[in-house]
């Protein structure tokens, strides 16, 4: 038995160079603009999160120094790259504070960073009891690829600081990874 076409294929074959009513089955090429293919790869392609090796190695020496933290953080981490999900919308509408997630944490901008044009951000997590720790992680993100990077754990007292070392490292840190820069809106 033949199934007639229905009337959103009676158009789709008009707009197609059909007669507007066709007989089943009939074949029908459309053509998809490369743009919207693109935007619709973009789209639907899955987020992940990397850590870099510097990043694991300073994590291991804060175990040395700060088992609790470390263990956060390490949580942290391990969490947020499993949650696709979380990950996907992470970057959207910052900073945000994300206090269902477990282990707790806000998400922010790293204006200065934002400035020069990288696209990094600061991770503030919470211990158990809704504090905040003495650490910050900083994440850098390629919006071409929807890669996230973890790019290192600093003191919560220093991190801000622009003129240290330890910025300057981050800073290196995300440009060996060739992330495109970003326009900054006049």
């Amino acid at each position: 038995m033949r199934r007639p076409p229905s009337r959103a294929f009676n158009c789709l074959a008009k707009a197609a160079g059909g007669c507007g009513s066709v007989e089943w089955p009939v074949s029908v090429h459309i053509t998809i603009d490369e743009s919207l293919a693109k935007t619709y790869r973009r789209r639907y392609r899955m987020s992940v999160l990397n850590t870099i090796e510097e990043f694991e190695d300073e994590l291991d020496a804060l175990v040395e120094t700060n088992p609790d933290d470390a263990g956060l953080i390490d949580a942290l981490i391990e969490e947020l790259g499993a949650d696709h999900d979380l990950l996907d919308t992470l970057s959207d509408e910052v900073p945000k504070w994300h206090y269902m997630f477990s282990p707790s944490f806000e998400i922010k901008c790293f204006a200065e960073c934002w400035q020069a044009g990288r696209r990094i951000y600061t991770l503030k997590p919470y211990d158990e009891d809704g504090h905040l720790i003495d650490y910050r992680v900083f994440i850098g993100h390629d919006a071409h690829t929807d890669e996230y990077f973890v790019l290192t754990v600093q003191p919560r007292a220093t991190c801000y600081d622009t003129t240290t070392d330890e910025h300057r490292s981050l800073c290196d840190r995300y440009d060996r990874l060739n992330i495109p820069a970003i326009r900054r809106v006049p």
